[in-house]
Formats: C-alpha cells, sequence, structure tokens
C-alpha cells in the first residue's frame, strides 16, 4: 500500500503539482499510512512539510521535515510556507481535512510557489472532500483483514500464540471492531487487564465497546460533532435498524422526509418537485462518503448499507432520549422515547410497553413475529412512520385511517389482505409501500384521494382489481406496480395508460402486463415523453399468456416505441424485462 503510493508521488507526468488523498473511515490508519510515506519519500522531495489544520481552520501545526515547527495562525503560518516553498520540488502533507475550505489558502501555494514534480497529499474521514479538492488519485483505506487484526489484538492484549483457545473470541471482537486498528488497539488494552480466560474476553466482547473506550467514543464524537445538523438527526435515525441488518437506500431516505429532518413541510411546495427526495439521497451518500454508513451488497438487487457497530452503539448512546430499541415492556417510567425500533413481543407487549408514549413519531416493526395489530393505531395520533415490512400481519383494522399525521406506512412482504378505506384519512401520507402483498388481491376506491402520495409502490402485490383512479395524486414521483388494464377500463382490473397522463412528476415507473396493451396508439397515451423527471422506467409483461417469447419480444419493442420516454432514459432496449406474473421474477428479454 505504502509502495503503491509512494510509485505515484514519482510520477513526473502528472501535471500542475497534483494532489492524491488517503480516504478512510475514523480510526482505520489514514494518518499512520500517510506518516509512512512522509518518511519513505525522504529523499524524492527537496522539502517536506506536514501540516495539521484545527477544526476552525484559524490555525496551522507544521513539521519541515523531521522537526517541530510549533502551531500558529494560519495567516502566519501560511507566509511561512510560502517563503520555505518558493522554488523547490516539495511535498505537502495535510493531514486530518475535514473541510474543502482549508485549501483556499494553501492553494496559492500549492499552484504558484512550488517546482514541477512537488506534490500534495492529504488524509480525510470525507470523499465529497477530496472530489472537491482536486485529488487526481483517492486511495481508500479499509480496516485490517481478520489474520491482521488478531495479530494487533493478540499482540496489544500480550497475548502469546501457546493461548490458541483464544483465538475464536479474538477473531469475533476484531470483527466487530469493523477491522480499525485504533479500536483494536484500545480492546486489547482493555484485555491485557483481565485474565486471559474466554469467559472474561465473552465478558468484553459482550460490552459496548465505546462505553469502555473512551478513546473510541471521543474519536467518533469529534466526526459526529462536524456533521450538519440535519446530518446528524439522519445518522442517529440509522441506529433504529437492529445490528447487522440491512438499511435499503430507498428505505431510509423516505423516512428521513417523513420525519422532516430533510425539507421542512413548510418549504416543500416551494422546492422543486423532486427536492426532498434529490436531498435525501445525498445525505445518504455523505454518510457512505464519510464510512459512517458501509455499502453492503447482499440486498436482492436494492442499493443498502450497513451501520458498523461502533458507529450504532456511539448513536445509541447519543440518542437514548430519543429513540428506544428492543422489547418496549423494558422501557421505564421516565422514559419517553420519540421512536422506537420493536425487535421482540407480540400486540400485547406493544400495547403494555407503549400506552403512555403518545408522543412516538415512528415505529419500526421489521421483521418483527407480530401478527395482529389489534386497535393500537388509535393511540398514535402523532405517529409519522410505521414500518411493518416482515412481519406477519394478515389484517388492519378501520382505525388505520385515525393516525392523521402518519408520512410513511409500509406493509411490505406482510400477509396483510386488505387495505381498510379509512385509509383516505391519512391525508399526509407520502410513501406507502405494498410490495410483495401476495395476498392483497384489491385496492379501495378511497386511497385515490391521498393527495400527497409520493411513492406508491404495489409491485408483486397480488392484484386483480382496483378501484382508484390517479387523476388526484399529482405528486406522485414513484409508482412501482402500474398494471396495464385488460380491455374497458371499467373492468377494474388494472388501470388506462391515459392514467398516467397527468402524473408529470414521476422519477420512477414500473408499469406491469404489458402484453395487455392492444396497440402502440393506446401506450402513446401515457405521455411519456413529456415527462422530463423520469430517470427509471422497468416495463414488464407475463410469460404465461400463451404468446410466443418473439412475438411477445416484438410487441414490447413496438409499445416501448410507442411510448416515447424522455432521451435520459434509454438509449436501448435494455431496461425491457419479462416477467412472470404469478411467481414475480423478473427475466431480462435479450435485444440482440
Amino acid at each position: 500500500m505504502t509502495d503503491n503510493l509512494i510509485e505515484l508521488l514519482k510520477r513526473e507526468d502528472i501535471p500542475n503539482r497534483p494532489v492524491f488523498a488517503i480516504i478512510g473511515t475514523i480510526g482505520v490508519g489514514k494518518t499512520t499510512l500517510a506518516r509512512k510515506v512522509y518518511h519513505k519519500a525522504s529523499t524524492m522531495f527537496e522539502k517536506r512539510v506536514w501540516v495539521h489544520v484545527s477544526k476552525d481552520l484559524r490555525h496551522l501545526t507544521m513539521w519541515s521535515g523531521e522537526r517541530f515547527c510549533g502551531k500558529r495562525e494560519t495567516t502566519e503560518q501560511q507566509a511561512l510556507l510560502r517563503t520555505w516553498l518558493q522554488g523547490t520540488k516539495f511535498l505537502l502533507v495535510i493531514d486530518d481535512v475535514w473541510s474543502e475550505n482549508v485549501w483556499d489558502g494553501l492553494l496559492e501555494i500549492q499552484a504558484q510557489h512550488g517546482s514541477p514534480g512537488s506534490k500534495v497529499l492529504i488524509t480525510t474521514r470525507n470523499e465529497r472532500v477530496a472530489r472537491r479538492m482536486g485529488a487526481v488519485h483517492r486511495h481508500n483505506v479499509k480496516g485490517l483483514n481478520e489474520d491482521d487484526g488478531w495479530w494487533l489484538l493478540r499482540t496489544r492484549a500480550f497475548l502469546d500464540e501457546s493461548n490458541g483457545h483464544m483465538q475464536e473470541i479474538g477473531r469475533r471482537i476484531v470483527q466487530k471492531c469493523n477491522g480499525l486498528p485504533m479500536a483494536i488497539r484500545r480492546i486489547g488494552c482493555h484485555l491485557r487487564e483481565v485474565d486471559s480466560r474466554e469467559d472474561d474476553w465473552e465478558r468484553i466482547y459482550s460490552s459496548d465497546f465505546c462505553g469502555i473506550s473512551s478513546t473510541i467514543r471521543s474519536a467518533i464524537n469529534m466526526s459526529y460533532l462536524e456533521l450538519p445538523y440535519y446530518l446528524k438527526r439522519c445518522f442517529l435515525y440509522c441506529s433504529l435498524y437492529p445490528e447487522g441488518s440491512v438499511i435499503e437506500r430507498k428505505h431510509i431516505t423516505r423516512q428521513w422526509i417523513a420525519e422532516g429532518f430533510i425539507v421542512p413541510e413548510e418549504n416543500i411546495a416551494q422546492r422543486s418537485d423532486t427536492a426532498a427526495e434529490e436531498e435525501s439521497e445525498k445525505c445518504y451518500d455523505e454518510l457512505l462518503g464519510r464510512g459512517l454508513l458501509l455499502p453492503e451488497n447482499e440486498t436482492h438487487g436494492s442499493e443498502g448499507s450497513k451501520m458498523p457497530h461502533l458507529f450504532r452503539s456511539f448513536a445509541l448512546l447519543q440518542s437514548q432520549d430519543e429513540n428506544f430499541i428492543g422489547n418496549p415492556q423494558d422501557i421505564g417510567d421516565f422514559l419517553k422515547p420519540y421512536r422506537l425500533s420493536i425487535t421482540t413481543g407480540g400486540v400485547e407487549a406493544i400495547r403494555n410497553g407503549i400506552r403512555k408514549l403518545k408522543s412516538l413519531r415512528t415505529i419500526i416493526l421489521c421483521r418483527n413475529p407480530l401478527n395482529d395489530l389489534g386497535d393500537i393505531f388509535l393511540k398514535f395520533s402523532h405517529l409519522r412512520v410505521l414500518d411493518l415490512r416482515d412481519t406477519q400481519i394478515e389484517y388492519v383494522a378501520r382505525s388505520l385511517g385515525s393516525m392523521a399525521h402518519l408520512r410513511y406506512l409500509s406493509f411490505a412482504n406482510t400477509q396483510v389482505r386488505e387495505i381498510p378505506s379509512s385509509i383516505e384519512n391519512l391525508r399526509m401520507l407520502q410513501f406507502l409501500i405494498l410490495k410483495n402483498c401476495t395476498r392483497l388481491n384489491s385496492l379501495p376506491e378511497s386511497l385515490g384521494r391521498l393527495t400527497n402520495l409520493r411513492t406508491l409502490d404495489i409491485s408483486g402485490a397480488g392484484l386483480n382489481q382496483v378501484k382508484f383512479r390517479f387523476s388526484m395524486m399529482k405528486e406522485l414521483n414513484c409508482l412501482r406496480g402500474f398494471l396495464v388494464s385488460l380491455g374497458d377500463a371499467e373492468n377494474r382490473n388494472g388501470w388506462p395508460f391515459e392514467d398516467l397522463r397527468s402524473l408529470n412528476k414521476l422519477r420512477s415507473l414500473k408499469i406491469l402486463r404489458l402484453e395487455r396493451t392492444l396497440t402502440g396508439e393506446d401506450a402513446k397515451k401515457s405521455a411519456l415523453d413529456a415527462k422530463d423527471h423520469l430517470k427509471d422506467l422497468e416495463l414488464c409483461c407475463s410469460t404465461d399468456d400463451g404468446t410466443p417469447e418473439i412475438s411477445r419480444a416484438a410487441k414490447i419493442k413496438d409499445v416501448f416505441e410507442s411510448l416515447k420516454p424522455v432521451p435520459s432514459i434509454v438509449s436501448s432496449y435494455k431496461t425491457i424485462m419479462a416477467m412472470d406474473s404469478h411467481l414475480g421474477l423478473p427475466h431480462p428479454i435479450s435485444d440482440n
């Protein structure tokens, strides 16, 4: 790793005194790597300067070569730098850069005062900072692998190789540290103070690492304090998801909007049509860029991430007055959280545990074994987010309509059989997720009166009858599962294409049962060519209609050409899909 960076610094064919960046999360070893490069490059440059900028950008601490040059006000240090580096081939290392604003004063030095071959190397926790500083090469530092992490832990704990029976628990500790050298070192020091017995190490493993190490907690807190206020709330909200679970981008970003973290409600009407979703996705990317969330591939086709244990542990400590995770019966009399993530307990436990919590804003019951909600809706007039994904719920009471402030409602992957007509009372609802509700056969007419709805996902639902129309849903920007009607729209087995004409804010659209389309002229009524915001289009047809595959593919191609989506959508037919309507499994149609 060090040698690769040294080779890059040796290159003379990169113009304009380039910037190189070492990027990584808290405690991953960015500064350690930069120091190795700095020392190893001693013969490659006439001068080497190491700079550390204070968080308020008011002071610079500098080393020239190996000599400490003191800490002074930024303007004074910049003047010294100009003098030292004028006309020389230099390596300037700027450690722990929090903001691209640090670059403003140093840019002139880098651009005007050094000789050809001069280089700048920065370390930062934030991918965005590196990009904005124009880094030509960005090196992302990952955590230690399990073998190296175990060696470091064993070394710090003063455990010799003869204690091989400790290896299994030791490797689990390394995993819990996410391979971060800083955390492994600190936990190793704690292990040094206990006996080398498995039960003692198990006790340390089961403990809260942020709680037992002020060093770990302080390091994470520095990054947390640097976040803008809205991003702090988004970060803390992620801790509601159970440890190790995948946080899907589309779910968390919608929940942030529903909670009001992204765009204040009084400003939504004045913002662009898709401002809330775009801003929320930027927040998600920012947490990824800072390493506070880690990308996760195993999300069944959806983009997702996981929150590392150390950061989740910190977030739980930081938000303990507002967020509660666990069995609601464990909530004390003095705790009045705004948000609950309930991982265990049936409806009675929930009723008893949250009876007094009148101000709840979020309830997440993801993968909870709950199968009956009873009348708990009556208790939560302030609720904004209700996430019931992957529960065993079958029936939904009419009291659902009593939650007047609800913005986000998900029954995805449940056994729900019917949505009550009282849903029309949820006038503030923005996100309704009914994906893969295979037992849901119909939707009530009253659903069409949800005028603030921004997302409706009914893909994979077992619908054979729909009673509402889209004419009042002008705010919809994501519609997944538009079911093409068979014949006359009065049959109520789907919707005519003309129902899409008025939905001009659509960003994402998934159309099902495309084979029902009689002619390309019918498809033109959707007016997709006028939907400038459309970025994601998926066309699906059934494979069980008895039509030969070649004929079906030709028909879809004809319909696609008649739809005339905006040019930004596709330049080929790669978005066209065939779908088995019974299984809900997509199969791409080749355009070769």
